[in-house]
């Protein structure tokens, strides 16, 4: 079983996926299965865009000195696809972080898997198995086509 958790296959760009796909169809046994979670159209629907600046945004998350962020949200709507912008500013640096995740429908999902020649055997809302409802995740097992 190869497994891919926290809808990390949301975090890379197609030719990135297709690479991975490729590698993992590689790796698996004939009767292995992949198991991943992936963000939904449904999420993506609820997303917004917007700019916020904050002091020591998230906690403290982006350093543990004082610091500025700068965050703005977009959205691609023919993809799918959001980008979460971080302009993060120090006494001494700046830096910037790029956050872009696919979303996913199932027949979308379907179709870049099936490039590969793998297929969606099982469908659920997490990897945790519960059974499929629309949501803002979807978990999958996936096997050789």
């Amino acid at each position: 079983m190869i497994t891919l958790v926290m809808c990390d296959f949301c975090a890379l760009n197609p030719s990135q996926r297709s690479g991975l796909l490729d590698k993992f169809k590689s790796i698996l046994k004939p009767n292995g299965v992949i198991a991943l979670d992936v963000y939904t159209s449904t999420r993506f629907e609820k997303q917004t865009e917007d700019v916020v600046l904050a002091r020591n945004a998230m906690n403290g998350f982006w350093s543990a000195q004082d610091y500025w962020c700068i965050q703005s949200s977009s959205l691609y709507r023919p993809e799918l696809v959001t980008l979460d912008k971080y302009v993060i500013y120090e006494a001494e640096r700046e830096w910037t972080v790029y956050n872009w995740l696919q979303h996913f429908t199932l027949d979308m999902l379907r179709s870049e898997l099936e490039q590969h020649g793998l297929e969606i055997q099982a469908t659920y809302s997490d990897l945790r198995g519960r059974p499929w409802a629309d949501g803002d995740e979807m978990a999958v097992v996936i096997g050789l086509k």
